[in-house]
């Protein structure tokens, strides 16, 4: 797995990951290992990754023209 992008939300509980085809969603205060959500079904790389204000959401973009929420 390689990853080109991550971001931690602003109250610092949950982190997100993005790379080759997937984007990850991982929850900092469990500390388990394993993400609470993988999305797939990118076409190419991700270039972008975010949090939106709520810090519950993040935002993904990616070289197949896409952004994702």
């Amino acid at each position: 797995m390689i990853v080109n992008r991550i971001d931690i939300s602003s109250d610092k509980k949950y982190l997100a990951a993005g790379g080759n085809f997937f984007a990850s969603y991982y929850d900092l205060i469990s500390q388990k290992n394993t993400p609470v959500y993988v999305y797939d079904g990118y076409k190419n790389n991700i270039t972008g990754i975010g949090f939106l204000k709520d810090s519950n959401n993040f935002y993904t973009c990616s070289e197949d023209g896409f952004i994702r929420m």
